[in-house]
């Protein structure tokens, strides 16, 4: 099981001033005794010169405009995929052509949300939840929900998970093509039905099945980027629980870290390892996305892009070239990154977080998108640029640091580069970018660190610079972002709805019904067969209810015979005299 583990170890960066003699120095510093080097890539091409940027002030949008697609590639890297259905690893950075920013909840990346608004739509009823508990009502595609197959029967006006929510407020049925399926409003039997530690009635009607990504997911994300892809996939794995053997233990540490197992847990249900950036110049980021085997949450709802800090030498080097001002290759590999997103249409809402190093690529790359927004001195079209603004705008939520370093400039920095670093402050101090630092940062002093107008001073540390110290104890008690509803502690095994476990898609395999007579009254009897996914097994529920009422009662009718009318024949009648008739009897026709 170590294999599976990234030994590499993180080195912190320095301070640095503009000199040989301190370059030298930082070398020497920098040199770590022990690591596992990234394999080598081709170098890189070169990249255009960029104007001076002039931000402009608006928040205009156009979600119509289209981007060309003729940017900067990201020379010389390798991205990695999850392997599925027989799937080798993606060696090539694709970029889909698409519209920046443009609305992306229509794209097939994003599986339909719960909540058909296009639909005859009905309360849910006592009758209709007694057709969902047999399985006759359940999801499009002869999906059934185990948790509303095996728990109790819904009430309407019932409580039944505790959310302070009514079940017929959390479920409703609709109609398609003729046929009724369960819709979600959130989930009646889970109190957190997407699983972020908030419950659903403390969450706006279009947040209940999309996880609201916080400061404590920041940290977890920045923490999980130091791991290989193959841990980061096992660690996501939740249908195999994190067991304490296969827990990171790095040589030193006194007991696991248990923070992969909260990851396990907390993270793992909801949550995949979408892509990997491995790039020559040693840059090392991972893409994030919401994903559920569970078919009442929607996929693709939201993206976190974590920057991994400083872990082999190629980092270093960038370490130094920061440090003094300069432009790293892995800042000018982020900004590409961030271009590749924005025109990527599975990308609907981005949040950006790093810790040490990767806490400075997160600023390149906010700021990149920012300039691609707010420059008036790139060369695009406008539609381009508006597209680009509606991108910033909408989709790119928001960017958090940990523990990182500003965006250095120097004597020797170009007039680019120079702001940047302007810009940088400027996107922290609007609330879209978070810096977190701790008191006793030994590697990232004073001048080196974000101002103290747009940092969050968490104190100090047992870890100091180290990105666990945001795992710490008492972690929790100094700020309050870092706790998700019931998601709290931060430094044991994690929170997890004991539900979540049991929760399976059943797949409906056959219906039949069966109607008889029962007294006066005609019965249904629905049965429905039902797939185990686990074990394959066929299990089957039958549902009788009332078909008509009194639809087989005997019933006795009486239709009236009226009389018919008789003519006599007369001899003594004379010549055109009236004539005489004599009625009948009237009668009655009986049917039973």
């Amino acid at each position: 099981m170590k294999d599976i583990f990234n030994k590499r170890q993180r080195f912190s960066i320095r301070k640095f001033s503009v000199g040989v003699a301190s370059v030298l120095i930082g070398i020497a510093l920098f040199i770590p005794s022990q690591g596992v080097l990234a394999s080598t890539e081709n170098s890189l091409p070169s990249v255009e010169k960029r104007e001076e940027v002039q931000p402009i002030p608006g928040n205009q949008n156009n979600t119509s405009s289209e981007l060309d697609t003729r940017d900067v590639p990201i020379g010389s890297t390798r991205t990695t995929e999850p392997v599925t259905s027989g799937d080798k690893e993606n060696n090539s950075l694709t970029t889909r052509a698409s519209v920046a920013g443009e609305d992306r909840s229509s794209t097939p990346a994003v599986r339909t949300a719960s909540n058909p608004s296009e639909v005859k739509k009905y309360e849910l009823t006592d009758e209709y939840a007694k057709q969902i508990k047999a399985g006759v009502i359940g999801s499009e595609g002869n999906k059934l929900d185990s948790l509303l197959l095996n728990g109790p029967q819904l009430s309407p006006e019932a409580y039944t998970d505790n959310d302070y929510l009514k079940d017929k407020e959390e479920l409703y049925i609709y109609e398609k093509d003729g046929k009724k399926y369960v819709g979600y409003n959130s989930h009646p039997m889970l109190e957190d039905t997407d699983g972020d530690g908030i419950i659903d009635s403390d969450e706006k009607s279009d947040e209940k099945l999309k996880w609201n990504v916080s400061e404590r997911d920041m940290i977890m994300f920045m923490e999980l980027s130091y791991r290989d892809d193959n841990y980061i996939d096992r660690v996501l794995n939740h249908k195999k629980p994190l067991t304490e053997s296969e827990l990171y233990k790095k040589n030193g540490d006194s007991k696991p870290r248990y923070e992969y197992m909260m990851m396990n847990k907390e993270l793992g249900p909801y949550w995949e390892r979408k892509k990997s950036y491995h790039t020559s110049s040693g840059l090392d980021a991972v893409l994030y996305e919401t994903k559920s085997d569970f078919s009442y949450l929607p996929n693709g709802t939201a993206q976190v892009l974590a920057f991994r800090g400083t872990s082999d030498v190629k980092d270093i080097k960038a370490d130094i070239t920061l440090g003094t001002g300069r432009n790293p290759q892995q800042g000018i590999d982020a900004e590409n990154i961030m271009r590749e997103l924005a025109k990527d249409k599975s990308i609907t809402n981005l949040y950006l977080t790093g810790h040490s190093l990767g806490g400075y690529l997160v600023q390149r790359a906010m700021v990149e998108a920012y300039e691609l927004a707010y420059s008036d001195s790139r060369v695009m079209s406008p539609k381009e640029q508006l597209a680009y603004r509606n991108f910033y705008n909408n989709v790119l939520k928001k960017g958090t640091t940990f523990n990182a370093p500003k965006v250095v400039t120097s004597l020797v920095s170009g007039r680019e580069f120079w702001q940047k670093g302007l810009d940088s402050k400027k996107i922290a101090k609007s609330g879209k970018m978070t810096h977190y630092i701790v008191d006793n940062d030994s590697t990232i002093r004073k001048g080196v660190s974000n101002d103290s107008d747009v940092v969050i001073n968490v104190g100090r540390t047992s870890g100091g610079h180290s990105s666990r110290s945001y795992f710490e104890a008492d972690m929790i008690n100094r700020r309050s972002e870092f706790i998700s509803g019931k998601r709290i502690s931060l430094d044991g095994t994690g929170y997890q709805d004991k539900k979540i476990t049991t929760v399976k898609s059943v797949e409906k395999v056959g219906e039949t019904a069966v109607y008889s007579k029962r007294g006066d009254d005609i019965i249904k009897s629905t049965t429905v067969s039902m797939k185990n996914p686990d074990t394959g097994q066929i299990t089957k529920n039958t549902l009788e209810e009332v078909f008509k009422k009194d639809g087989a009662k005997s019933t006795v009718v009486v239709t009236p015979i009226q009389p018919s009318i008789r003519y006599e024949k007369d001899t003594t009648r004379a010549k055109d005299e009236s004539k005489i008739t004599e009625a009948g009897t009237p009668g009655t026709r009986t049917v039973t």
